[in-house]
C-alpha cells in the first residue's frame, strides 16, 4: 500500500499489518511535529494505538519494522 494518491487530513496509510489491519500515520507530515501510528482493522472498524512520538523521535524506524513485506 502507498501513501501516494491518498490521504485523510492528516492521516495517511502506510501498509498492511496483516490481511485486515492497515497501519496509519497521523499528524507526521512535517519534521518536529507529533506523531502517531494507528491500526485499523478494516473488517470491525476500531482504531488501536500502535506508537506515538514527539518531535525528536523517528516515525520511519517504527513503522518499518511493523509493516509486513
Amino acid at each position: 500500500m502507498s501513501s501516494a494518491g491518498f490521504s485523510a487530513g492528516n492521516v495517511i496509510p502506510v501498509g498492511w499489518l496483516d490481511d485486515r489491519t492497515v497501519l496509519l500515520n497521523s499528524g507526521a507530515g512535517k519534521i518536529g511535529e507529533s506523531w502517531s501510528l494507528v491500526a485499523w482493522d478494516v473488517e470491525s472498524g476500531d482504531l488501536s494505538l500502535v506508537a506515538s512520538g514527539g518531535p525528536r523521535t523517528q516515525l520511519t524506524g517504527v513503522a518499518r519494522d511493523l509493516v509486513r513485506d
